[in-house]
Formats: structure tokens, sequence, C-alpha cells
């Protein structure tokens, strides 16, 4: 044979290559994107002689269409010719953009090895991954565990969450800048495993028989124990079941290779060192809801995610996890952000004891559309629950911990994705030696950046003076806020880089200094809107136009002399970071002189080969893993406590939450289990406080309306009585972010060590991010008649009934879009109007129907008044009132009287606000306050992009990443505005009108008819004129409608939009306001007002006047929003929008209403048109008296004399 016959090693790879392509593409049930690749082998001096990048080892050439792509591979590293290849395969199922995303490249790696075979060269692979720099970090939050979710397969059908993974990112416009790949999976993982649950109900008993076991016998080693324990305890008849030992070792099986279900342990921190407390905040009203993201993000030792939005200011729920010697620090930390203002309380709460309640039935199919299960149904199993108890321990364990130790406590409490599962315990070693190699190569990485930095300040010293004056310019900003400005300055560069890059690789100019500014200010530097916000402040953005221009021209040499400064810097920073510095003074001091940074190095040196002696990964043993599980098991104080269903709250993250306190009881923990009964899940966690046991609970339902909110803070009301302290809806993701506490842990002396300037340095941070101190606020409590009697079993019942017509076809929704825009038309035709109320989609679909006047042609303007109020005992809520309210509603916070949205009629552009300047100005009682007059009213409709078939149904799909790209294009595209998203159109009403000349006086007829009508008739009219007593009132609304003196609005409903989200924004420029617009087109239903008014919040000199602004409702379907509220929260940030009141609960306050007009039929009797006084000289309306010359309060009747003596 010929040479030439041998194929080459280029065609050796080609074809393997192609093979990879053709088996991923049969695996996924998917065509790669890139139809035509090219592989070839490069030169050896072109690459790095191991993997250092995640797209290392190959280099990748895209023609301009992206449609063809030439892979050049190293010849270095021949032993992963056949990883590499795979790699590069599946990049090829990605749409290109995404693959500069760093957790797409890690997934797709864990992607890798699950499926690559237990090899020398496999761990070889491993290993040079954990040295990857971009990484290091996902490793140490031990995010390796994704590898089980892309193993996941339905106990009954070839569907797996891969192919889904897949398909959703060849989606031309997907985004993963706010949702992240790891929720992206995680969404579809859980969604994915209820269904595997409703398939095969057995699985959940196998979950309870497991349960049982555990909490008996409080290990696991392996599965042939457990089916002797089954077999124990079934002839016993302690358990009863009717699974046989085959399907019980079969679903256990299952299980451990697909599922979250595992053996897991409940931690007790303080057996470590730690306290472990509850923390609760509530934010000054005038801080950037932005900025108090940011702060919680970085909040050291936080982990948490609970928010309240009930206004301007925000309330938040989480948990301290933190060594006992920053406890004197915490505290003075909380209380400065208190002395600044910043805070309104912060308390923190030592956790005493623990109680979990989760129930199974709500996994099965009768759970389906969102139901309750109520343990009166026939369908209910009462052993179904998991009830366990914990009592934290007072003291230390006294057991020395090493890294070993520590990661086998990590894994022993997180879920099987990604701690011990119910599997043998030889094939969790693995997973511990890639936790210690993992460590290491951590460590490891930051001796050599030490080495790096050491060479580099001794050899060019004008680098090191440089980037010592950065940090003196500084030194009042503090360390964290000196390392966000420098990433911050870094990811620019980057930025540049790319602009420089794309004017090289193309025959364009480069930017003149007006496109340059074009670009930044209209379109974005960046290409998402989270990045783009690094650059939203005006300032910055001067900065750049006269800095970075200049820079952007410059020589390459220039351009590189400086952006290694502060790369330079960045390393230093970050180095720091994870070797707990934060003195800016002493790192100066480093990089002055060098020698403290080669002590700093021979001592990490020394630390890191003693870890590795210590801890070698080659001698991880069953045995010594079980032995260490037993012993802190039985430890005494237990370190760990066998808690399965732990292993299951992930299951509760799709449903709505809710979070009070109430006094410990018993009467309060009988009611406690009695609720545990017929919901999801609930946590009680008992706490300290000043001597005195409080409860802290949340727990889940199924998502409601906010209608149906109500009911429920009704029943916690009913259950508790005077024993509820607070209590209101949180937005929560059900996931928290993962902890490293062990990084504060000297493992060499057994003890935590103490960086003393760890919180004073984050006080500067939080300085930066909320600025000037703001002014005390003083807050009392208000308990008044709010809620009205419920008790639990009747409500369960009538939720219920509303959730028994949600499901809905395409023709449905074709037939409600088509007759929303006939209404009117219809009901000005009796015989149209009768028969439109005959219509099945009218019926089902419209909730309501109301009649709104056109007040400004009767000389009447409507105002809505939200405010909040600190000491609700001296306001006078009859006077505040008065006679020409029209609606009150409420929003209650957790730890402070609720706040208050009102709507009044008042003479046209004459708001009767006395009272309230008084409570505002003098007696400074309110801390959150907005008039609003609505100019312009937009409804909107649009399913277009937000619903997708399943089999015969039509179900709501409204993704996150969608929904950022189009923001995005709103921001940062102008040419996508033709794009169909756009087209679609509100329905649009002019609320607030010129008065007309002349105008109808009070003598006119239309005054008449309009003021006859009960007031609680315009919002009730679906079915007006089917009965003889209303036909009167029907031509009433009729003859108006024909005047043009008022529209019709309709209320929809059984359409699965169970969450509302109320966004209330003062003060926005007009061109935001049609950017808002815009995006808002994208949802499924928003009812958009523009308005203007005024509005106050505590701190500002003056109450300050608005021209523009927006009242927003949008609804949701039911998912969890929590990553919304953040893409909303960077929205209003970049558009400048400096203050958000933003609400998720708004009840009606009918009952406080009936309590203090107790004597009034408010229904029937009660109509504000008729409360004003007519001043015939200047032809105007007047407003009642609210105080006598010497201020002396006048309490307007609600019902003139003559109407009364009628």
């Amino acid at each position: 044979m010929r040479s030439q016959d041998f194929p080459s090693e280029s065609q050796r790879v080609q074809s393997q290559f192609e093979d990879y392509l053709d088996q991923i593409a049969a695996k996924l049930d998917l065509a790669p994107l890139i139809k035509t690749v090219t592989v070839k082998m490069g030169q050896q001096n072109a690459f790095k002689k191991k993997l250092t990048s995640p797209l290392g080892l190959v280099t990748r050439e895209y023609d301009d269409s992206h449609r063809s792509l030439q892979i050049t591979l190293s010849p270095n590293v021949p032993q992963f010719f056949p990883i590499l290849l795979l790699r590069e395969a599946y990049f090829c199922f990605v749409q290109p953009h995404l693959l500069e995303d760093t957790f797409l490249q890690f997934y797709i790696y864990m992607l890798i090895e699950s499926e690559l075979p237990h090899r020398k060269v496999t761990e070889i692979w491993k290993a040079q991954v954990r040295t990857i720099t971009e990484f290091i970090p996902l490793f140490s939050f031990q995010l390796d565990f994704i590898k089980k979710f892309f193993q996941f397969q339905f106990p009954n059908s070839e569907k797996t969450i891969t192919n889904t993974l897949f398909a959703y990112l060849q989606h031309p416009h997907v985004n993963l800048s706010y949702s992240g790949l790891l929720n992206l999976i995680y969404h579809i993982y859980i969604k994915s495993l209820k269904e595997a649950y409703q398939e095969n109900e057995e699985l959940l008993e196998t979950i309870r028989v497991l349960n049982i076991i555990f909490q008996k016998v409080k290990s696991y080693r392996a599965l042939l124990e457990y089916k002797d324990h089954f077999k124990e305890l079934k002839n016993s008849e302690i358990c009863s079941t009717e699974l046989s030992l085959r399907k019980f070792l079969s679903n256990v099986s299952w299980l451990n290779k697909y599922s979250f279900c595992s053996p897991v342990y409940l931690l007790d921190w303080t057996t470590l060192g730690f306290k472990f407390e509850l923390i609760h905040l509530q934010f000054h009203p005038t801080l950037s809801w932005h900025a108090i993201y940011k702060f919680l993000e970085q909040l050291p030792f936080n982990t948490g995610d609970k928010c309240t939005y009930t206004g301007f200011s925000r309330e938040y729920i989480g948990y301290l996890i933190y060594p006992k010697v920053y406890k004197a620090d915490i505290d003075r930390f909380l209380m400065n952000l208190q002395t600044n203002g910043w805070l309104l309380s912060a308390e923190l709460f030592p956790i005493e004891n623990a109680h979990f309640f989760f129930n199974l039935n709500y996994y099965t199919t009768h759970a389906q559309g969102q139901r309750f299960i109520p343990s009166t149904s026939r369908v209910h199993r009462s052993e179904w629950h998991f009830d366990t108890h914990h009592l934290y321990a007072q003291q230390t364990s006294g057991i020395p911990i090493s890294l070993l130790d520590w990661f086998i406590i990590k894994r022993a409490r997180q879920i099987s994705i990604s701690g011990f599962g119910f599997e043998r315990r030889e094939s969790t070693l693995s997973s511990l030696r890639d936790d210690l190699l993992g460590e290491i190569s951590k460590q490891e990485k930051i001796i050599l950046d030490l080495r790096f930095l050491i060479t580099e300040f001794s050899n060019n010293p004008e680098v090191a003076k440089t980037t010592a004056e950065l940090i003196s310019k500084n030194l009042d900003s503090g360390f964290f806020t000196l390392l966000h400005r420098i990433i911050t300055i870094c990811k620019l560069y980057d930025q540049l880089k790319i602009f420089q890059k794309e004017s090289n690789n193309s025959k364009k100019q480069k930017l003149s200094q007006a496109e340059f500014k074009e670009q930044i200010k209209n379109t974005g530097f960046f290409d998402t809107l989270r990045e783009n916000l690094l650059i939203a402040d005006p300032k910055l953005q001067s900065f750049l136009l006269k800095k970075w221009y200049t820079l952007y021209n410059s020589p390459q040499k220039t351009f590189n002399e400086e952006e290694h400064i502060y790369s330079t810097l960045r390393t230093v920073l970050e180095t720091c970071d994870l070797l707990k510095i934060f003195d800016l003074n002493l790192i100066r001091d480093l990089i002055i002189n060098p020698s403290g940074l080669k002590t700093i190095y021979n001592e990490k040196v020394s630390r890191t080969s003693n870890l590795r002696k210590a801890s070698p990964a080659h001698e991880i043993t069953t045995n010594g893993v079980e032995s260490r599980l037993e012993s802190f098991v039985n430890n005494d104080p237990p370190v760990l406590h066998p808690e399965l269903g732990n292993s299951l709250f992930t299951l509760s993250v799709d449903k709505i939450k809710f979070a009070f306190f109430a006094h410990s009881t018993q009467k309060v923990r009988s009611a406690l289990e009695s609720l545990a009964q017929e919901i999801p899940h609930l946590s009680v966690y008992e706490l300290s406080k000043g001597g005195e046991s409080i409860l802290y609970t949340w727990f889940t339902t199924p998502y409601l309306t906010m209608t149906d909110q109500q009911k429920i803070m009704d029943l916690l009301h009913s259950l508790f009585q005077n024993d509820l302290l607070a209590c209101s809806r949180v937005i929560s993701s059900g996931l928290t972010a993962p902890i490293t506490p062990h990084t504060y842990y000297d493992f060499e002396n057994h003890d935590f060590f103490y960086t003393r300037s760890l919180f004073s340095e984050y006080l500067l941070y939080t300085r930066h991010l909320f600025g000037h101190d703001l002014p005390l606020l003083e807050k009392n409590e208000w308990s008044e008649e709010l809620y009205e009697s419920t008790k639990l079993n009747p409500l369960i019942s009538e939720l219920n009934k509303h959730r028994t017509h949600e499901s809905f076809d395409e023709t449905q929704i074709q037939n409600l879009l088509g007759l929303l825009p006939t209404i009117s038309g219809s009901f000005q035709k009796p015989s149209a109007w009768n028969a439109l109320k005959k219509n099945p989609t009218y019926s089902h679909f419209i909730k309501s129907l109301s009649f709104i006047p056109d007040y400004a042609s009767f000389g009447f303007q409507q105002y809505h008044i939200f405010f909040h109020p600190t000491d609700m005992s001296a306001i006078d809520l009859q006077l505040l009132f008065g006679n020409s309210f029209q609606s009150v509603q409420f929003s209650p916070k957790i730890n402070s009287t609720p706040s208050f949205l009102i709507t009044y009629l008042f003479p046209y552009n004459r708001p009767n606000m006395k009272y309230y300047n008084w409570l505002l100005l003098s007696k400074k009682i309110i801390s959150e306050y907005c008039l609003f007059t609505i100019k312009r009213r937009h409804f909107l409709h649009n399913f277009t992009h937000t619903l997708e078939r399943k089999g015969e149904q039509i179900i709501w799909n409204l993704d996150l990443s969608l929904f950022t790209i189009h923001i995005q294009d709103v921001l940062f595209n102008p040419k996508s505005q033709t794009d169909k998203r756009f087209s679609t159109k509100y329905k649009t009403y002019t609320y607030l009108k010129k008065i007309p000349k002349p105008m109808l006086m009070p003598e006119s007829k239309e005054f008449g008819q309009l003021s006859s009508l009960p007031t609680a008739l315009l919002n009730d009219i679906k079915y007006l004129g089917s009965l003889p007593k209303d036909e009167d009132y029907y031509t009433i609304i009729r003859t108006l409608l024909s005047k043009n003196l008022g529209w019709l609005e309709a209320e929809t409903e059984h359409l699965g939009l169970h969450q509302q989200v109320i966004f209330l924004l003062p003060k926005v420029s007009q061109t935001a306001l049609e950017k808002l617009k815009k995006v808002f087109k994208y949802l499924p239903r928003v009812i958009f007002d523009e308005i203007e008014g005024e509005y106050y919040l505590h701190s500002f000199d003056t109450v300050e006047t608005f021209d523009t602004g927006a009242y927003i409702r949008v609804w949701f379907p039911d998912i969890d929003i929590t990553e919304f509220m953040n893409v909303f929260t960077d929205l209003y940030e970049y558009l400048g929008i400096l203050h958000v009141c933003v609400l998720t609960e708004l009840y009606d306050g009918n009952n406080l209403l009936k309590r203090i007009f107790k004597d009034i039929d408010l229904e029937h009797e009660y109509n504000p048109l008729r409360n004003f006084h007519w001043n015939p000289l200047d032809k105007i309306w007047m407003n009642p008296k609210l105080f006598t010359e010497h201020f002396k309060p006048v309490y307007p009747s609600l019902v003139p004399e003559k109407d009364s003596k009628e």
C-alpha cells in the first residue's frame, strides 16, 4: 500500500469529528447550526502545551455568515483529540454568539465529563479543566453537580433534559445574561421531574418509605442494606406499603440517578463554631432598588432571597451564617447602616429550632392546574406528609475539621444532584476527589498569581508605582468599591478591543467621535442590558467619551500598556479578595514593597503543600467517609441530623410564597400543623428575641390572584389573631446562593481566622451604593381590622372552585381576542347586548365590565394617592377618607403599618389635599407619598409570544431570555423596531381631557343621569339589563356612551394569569416612557397608565412634581417571577428612573371602610358625585371643608341630608 493511501492526521480527526456530529444529532434529534466544518492540524508553536482557557487548544474561524467553520487543532495534545473534537462538535449545536458565555462553556464541559469513560486520560483532562481560571469559582460552588441533570431520563420514555436544553440554545434570539444557564437547566429539570412523578406515583410512595428508613438508621451505605431494612419494616408492619421489593429497588435506583431525593443531612452550624441567624432588613424608601440588589448580592455570609415589594421601600429576609468571631463586627455594621439612615430596621434572630412540613400529595396528577389538595379529599393520602423537628445546639462540637471533613459535610447536606445519593458510597468518592482537586487548584492559582505579581512589581517599578497610585486615589472608597470599578474598567477594555478587532477585520473605518458617542448613548456600548448598566451613569459616560475615544484611536502599544495596568490591579485585588486581605493601605504597601508579597507567597506555598499532604485525594476510602459521617451524626451534640425532606424542598420553587412572624404559643403551633396538612410546604423556625420566643414561618401555595392572596391573609389573621406579628407575600426563587464559610477557616490551627477590615470595607462599599446619609425614620405598628374572618377548609374549597375552568385552546383565545374590541359597540345595541351576554366566550373569560365616566366633562377629575404612614394612631381615618373616596386598597408590610392606595373624585384640577399636606409636611408621619392622575390608559392582551401548544391545550411559555432580548432590542437595536413583536397595538383611552365649554352643569340631564347611578354598579355591569330593575340603569349608561361621556373597560379571567405586579414610576422622561411602552408590549396582559402628579419620600426637602410618569399593571402566568423582577430592576436603573414603587400585594380595604362607616350602606347609599358644592358664580365644583378656621376637623357627610331623608 502506498503512503498516500493512509489517511493523514487531519483526515482522521475530520472523520472522527463528523462521526461525533452525527451521533450528537441523533441523540438530540437536532441538526447542527454550523453545516460546513473543516478540521485541520495546526503548528506546535501556535498553541499552549495544556488546556488553560475554556476555548483553548483549538482556533476557530467562521465565515461572514457563520455558516461555515474551520477548526485548527493543537498537535501538542494528541491524547485529548477525541475530547476536544467532542467539545467542538457540541459547540456546533448552539448559537455561535453564546460561546463566549462562561457558564455555557462550563456546562458543556460537564456534559462531556458525564459521557467520558473512566480512564487515565479522562482524569488528566479533568485535572486541567479544574485549573481554568474562569472555571475555578464555578467549581468552588460545586456547580459540577450539573452533570446529573444531563443524565436525567423519564421513567417511561426516552425524553432527556439535554434535548430540551439544546433545542432552546438553538433559538436565534436566546440570551443567557439574566436567567443564566443554571436557572434555565434547573427549571427544565424541575418541570421534567414533576412530570416524572405524575407519570409514576409509586416514586412518591418510595420516597415516603425511604424517609422512614433513613430517619431510623440515620445513614446510607449501600442499597443492599436498605433492601434488608425494607423487608424488615414491611414484615413488621411498621411501614405499611403496597410496594414490592423489586419495585422498591427499581424506584430507588431511578430516584438516585435522576432526582433530588437523597439521604441528606441538616447541618447544625453552631456545632462547627458558626452563628446561624435569621436577618430581616427594611430599607429606606429613597434607596435605589438596584443599589439594594447589589448590596444584598455581595453582603458577606448572607444567603437567601426572600423580598417583599410593598411600596417604594424594600424588605428582605435571609440567613446569616458566619464564624462567631464576627458577631461584634456584624452588629456594629448593621447599627451603622441604621445610624446612616439606610436601614429603617435591622433585626438578627438566633435560630433555636426548626420544624419542617412537606406534602407529597402536591406532586400527583391531582394537583395539576395549580389546585389545592385538601386533607378531606378522597385522593389525599395522609401518609404522604413529612414532619420533622430539629433542635439546634448551644455549644460547639469540639471536633477538629479537616478540608476533607468540610467537603464531606458540604456534600452530605446537599441534594443528590450535588451531594450523596442512594448509590454505593464508592461512586461518591470521585465527587470528593474533585472537590479536593478543585480546592487545591484554586490555591495553586493564587500561588501562580502571587508569583506573577512579585515578578511584575519587582521588574516593572513604573507599573508598581501607577498601580499603587490608583489605590491611593481610591482609599476613601474602600476595597470592594475599587474592585467593582476595576472589573468594570477591564470589561470596557475588552469591549474596546472588540471594536478595534471589528474595525481591523473589516474594511470599515474606525468610528468617528460622533459615531462613538452615538454608539454609547443610543445603541449601548455592550450587547446586554446588564453590561450596559456599567456605563449608565452620566458621569461615567462623560469620562468614556473623553478618555476612551482617545484610547480607542491610540496606537496598540499605548492601549496595551494602559490595559495592562488595570488588568494587573484586577489580579491584585482578586487575589487579595481570595486571601481575605481587604485593607487598601496594606495592599498598597505590598505593591510598593514586594518583599511582603514574597512572605505571603512563601506562606501560601507552605500551607497549600500541607493542605495537599493532609488531604490526599487518593487515600479517600468508603469506610473513611462513612466513618466520618457517622461520627458527625452520633456526636454529642450532633453535627448532622438526618433530613431527607430537605432534598425535596426544591420542588416548591414554582409556588407562591408567604412569610410571617408570630408569638410562639401552643395555639399557634396547633394552627400551623393544621395549615401544613393543606399546603405543599411549610417551614417554621423558632427564634430568640429579647428573651421571648417567636416563630418565623414561610410556606407555599399554588399560584394565586391578588384577590385570592387576600383570602390567604384573611386566613392567617383568623388562625393566629393577636399572636400574629406580621405577614406578607414574599418573592423568592427558592434557590439560595451557595455559601463558602470554610474559606475563613484555618485548617492547620483548626480555628477561624478573623479579618478586622471586612465589614469596615463593606461599609465603604455600602456608602458607594447608597450615597449620603438619610434622615432617620421612626415607625409604629398598627392593628386595625383590615381582614375578614374565614376558616381553613371552606377557604380551600372556595379557592379550588376558581381553578375549575383554567384550561383553554387556540380557538377560545382567538374568540376572546376577537370579542374584546366589540363589547362597547354591542352594549349600545340592545339586541347585540343580549346576544353577547349569552356568548360563552364572554361569560367565561370576562370577569367584570366597568363603566368609566368622562369626569372632565362634568367638571371632575379622578386622583389616586399612594402613601405609607409611619404613625397610624395619629391619623384620623374618617377625615382622611372624607366623602369623595371611590376605592380604598392597602398593601401589608412585614414589620410596619400597611401602605394605602386611595382613589378620590375631586373638582377638576383641585384635589383636596389639606389634611394630607398637614400629615406630610407638618406632622411628618408619611414616609412615602405619591398623588397622581391618569392622562391616558393603554390596554394590551398580547398572546403572540407567550403561548405554545402542548397536545390539545395551549399553555403559557413566558421566556425570560426572550423577554430580555426584546428589552435589549428596544434599548439598543433601533433596526429591530420593524419586527412583528412591535406590531401589537394598545387600546388607548384618554382620561385627562380639558373641561369642555360649556361644561355639563349640575342641572343638566346628563349629570342627573350619572349621579343617579349607584357607585357599586359602575364596576359591575357585565349582565346589566338582564333584570327589569336594571333596565333604567342600562338605558342611562347607553345614553352616556352614545354622547361620548364615558367608555367601557373589561376585566378578563380564567386565562391562568394569576400573578399581578404593579409598578408606580413617578418622574419618568418622555423618552424613557416611550421605551417602556414598547418593552411591556411583549407581556401577555398589561394596563399601562401615563400619569402626572407629585411625590415625596422621607429625605426630600419638598414635594416634587412630575408631568410624566407611569402606573403599570402586568399579569404573569404561573411561573417564578424572581428573575423578571431583577430584569425590571436593571431596566429602570438604566432608564434613570430613580424611585420605583412596586406592589405584589394590593388588597381591598372594604372591611376597613365598613368598620369606619358602619351606619351607612356604602354600596347603595354612597355616591361621591353628590357630595360637592356648586359655585354658581365661578361655575366650578367646590370641595367640602375639612377644617374650621381654627383648624378643628369637620367630618363631611357621606350621604347628603336630602338623600338620607329620602
